[in-house]
């Protein structure tokens, strides 16, 4: 009798393990950066960000958001390089949110940075000269 509750206690340790292992949840969707690569005409795309009440116009290099919205005007072009790599170009006359054409995906190539600066300048060679400061006189 005891060796009858000690399988089904061990069974159901075992069983439970592996369902816990299996149920982890999946890979979490990165933080990826879909880019603005193309606009035409100037100012006649908008942008509206999660976050915001009203739409913007949109430039050149804007990152987009996957809740992020872009309103393109009738005759207008836009394209997205997405976080994948792939590019979306969005039919004209028509509100769409970046995840319509840039799925999120776990895996992104574009990554967003929380750096500010630029990466700095590599030091010149001693060996090549390079101006100081512009001269002012005549020579």
């Amino acid at each position: 009798m005891q060796w009858k509750k000690w399988k089904l206690l061990i069974g159901l340790v075992l069983g439970l393990s592996l369902v816990v292992s299996l149920a982890r949840p999946a890979r979490p969707i990165g933080n990826g950066l879909n880019l603005v690569v193309a606009l035409r005409p100037q100012g006649q795309v908008k942008l509206k960000r999660s976050s915001w009440q009203d739409y913007q116009p949109a430039f050149i290099g804007a990152s987009l958001g996957a809740k992020d919205h872009l309103l393109l005007a009738s005759n207008t072009f836009a394209k997205v390089l997405c976080q994948n790599l792939t590019e979306w170009e969005p039919e004209d006359g028509r509100d769409y949110i970046v995840s319509e054409g840039c799925p999120p995906t776990s895996t992104p190539k574009l990554l967003e940075s929380n750096k500010d600066t630029a990466i700095e300048r590599g030091t010149n060679p001693l060996d090549i000269p390079y101006i100081v400061r512009p001269r002012n006189t005549s020579v």
